[in-house]
């Protein structure tokens, strides 16, 4: 799956779990005028990596996976993005690039 936009917001680096991986949370918005969906990604490991070469205001397409993971009879859903890159989109008001 995946979603392009701009990214509005990214977390500080944090350590988690037993093998103390690093994790970082980006957080895109697509820029379709209507109803654009918003995503938080979690980055984690190697990913962080990835995710560390941009800023907020970026327009990136991500590419994830969702996941659905149970503790102590919950059930919570997971988003975790697993490829990151630039992109330019086309402005469809004005025309030409918005990056």
């Amino acid at each position: 799956m995946q979603i392009t936009g701009k990214i509005v917001w990214i977390s500080d680096k944090a350590i988690i779990g037993e093998k103390q991986l690093e994790k970082v949370q980006v957080q895109v918005t697509e820029t379709t005028p209507d109803y654009p969906n918003t995503l938080i990604m979690d980055f984690i490991g190697k990913g962080v990596e990835f995710a560390s070469k941009y800023k907020v205001d970026d327009m990136v397409e991500v590419e994830y996976k969702t996941r659905v993971s149970e503790h102590n009879g919950k059930k919570y859903n997971g988003i975790k993005g697993w490829s990151i890159k630039s992109v330019s989109i086309s402005d469809p008001v004005n025309g030409g690039d918005v990056n």
